[in-house]
Order: C-alpha cells, then structure tokens, then sequence
C-alpha cells in the first residue's frame, strides 16, 4: 500500500523557519515503543510531499545507541523483507532467510536471530529499513528504529503505518533520537487512509491538519494526534 503526507508553509513562516535553521522531521515508531531513530530530515519548502510503500528491510550496524549517533548500516537483507519471517544474522556477517518453520513471529513482524559470536560482537544493532521519496527525490533504506540485540539472542520488529511529524534544528536522518524540542503532530495511515494533509501553524508552532478544498484548519480528526515537546 502507497501512502503520502503533505505538509505546506505559508512563505512568511517559511523564512522565519530557514532563518532559525529549522527541518522537518519524521520518525515512526516500531511496535508499541516510541521512535528512537530519525526516519527523514530534510529542508522545508513552501509545498512538501513524502510518499513511501509499506515495504521494509532489515539492517545489522555495529553503531553505538546513543543519543544523536549516527546509524552506519554494515549489512542488510535482500529487500523487501518478508513478514510473518525469521533471518538469521550469522559469523559471515549477512543475514540468511526468510526462514520457515520453529519460532517465527506473526504476519507483519519480522524476527533476526543474532548468531554472530560474541567473541566477535557481543552485541549489534538491529532494525527496520524503509525508503520514500521526499519532494520528488529518493531517500533510499533509511533506518527506522535500532535496538540492542546481544549474541544469541533475537528480536521481533512490527512495523506500524504511523508517522511522528516535527520541526527541529539538530537533526538529520539515520540518528537516534535526541530530546524533541518542538511539538509533534502523529498522522496514522491505513483503514482505508492512503493521504493526509497538513499546514504549519506558527500559533501552535506545529503542522496541524489542513484541506486544500475548504482552505482551512481542520479539527478533531481521528488520525492526527497534536503533542506537546517532550523537553
């Protein structure tokens, strides 16, 4: 399923936005924790558009999860990742499946085993991989969420079709998460909801839900969620 997010600023917003440095931000949350890596930054324009296709990858890094780390992807598996799967991540340094059969995780989950000695990693970073195009541009396999996985053992990745929407100066794609200083807005897709508007607002400071057709702010609906700065 194909998904897009629009996200526009009035030109008056937009230079006040540029001269404070500010990007628009991304992050989706991976099964019921919140986002801990920086899915898509990028420079804001007066019209925005992020598309993207429920497909992901799974990635190995030997990185460290620390806040504001880049994440360097040191393997992956072939792409799209099959759900209702296991791969095993082994002393070669690739990923071997999607595997059948014994401990596999349910439809739209995926599993990595970690069977890289720990004689050789203790433990590696683990995660979900997903691309879009932003502003008509491809922004390829960039990490979702990253989690410790110690040799030996495994974890499971669901994937949700929720995206954490913010402006924020310091962040760039492909970095764990650092203190959110600004509000965020939360759209959630699927159910039969492919496309979602939004319009900065510089009295709440935030995007907030927006039509084209009637020109206006819109309120209460049922798929965005407006939130206050975690800092």
């Amino acid at each position: 399923m194909d998904f897009q997010l629009d996200m526009s600023i009035d030109t008056q917003d937009l230079r006040t936005l540029k001269a404070a440095g500010m990007r628009i931000v991304l992050a989706k949350p991976v099964g019921s924790s919140s986002p801990n890596v920086v899915w898509i930054s990028f420079d804001p324009f007066e019209g925005n558009v992020v598309n993207w296709t429920e497909e992901y990858g799974l990635y190995a890094s030997n990185s460290q999860l620390i806040s504001g780390a880049s994440i360097v992807k040191i393997s992956s598996a072939p792409f799209p990742a099959q759900d209702g799967k296991y791969y095993s991540f082994r002393s070669d340094a690739t990923f071997y499946g999607p595997n059948t059969g014994g401990d596999i995780p349910s439809l739209g989950s995926f599993r990595v085993f970690n069977e890289m000695p720990s004689t050789q990693y203790p433990s590696l970073l683990f995660g979900l991989m997903q691309s879009a195009r932003v502003n008509g541009k491809t922004a390829e396999f960039r990490p979702l969420n990253a989690n410790v996985v110690p040799s030996g053992t495994n974890a499971t990745f669901t994937p949700l079709t929720t995206v954490h929407v913010w402006l924020q100066s310091n962040l760039v794609s492909g970095t764990v998460l650092v203190d959110v200083t600004s509000k965020v807005t939360i759209v959630t897709f699927g159910n039969g909801v492919t496309k979602q508007q939004l319009r900065y607002d510089p009295a709440k400071g935030q995007f907030i839900p927006f039509s084209n057709e009637s020109q206006k702010f819109l309120t209460d609906l049922p798929h965005i969620q407006l939130l206050e700065p975690s800092v």
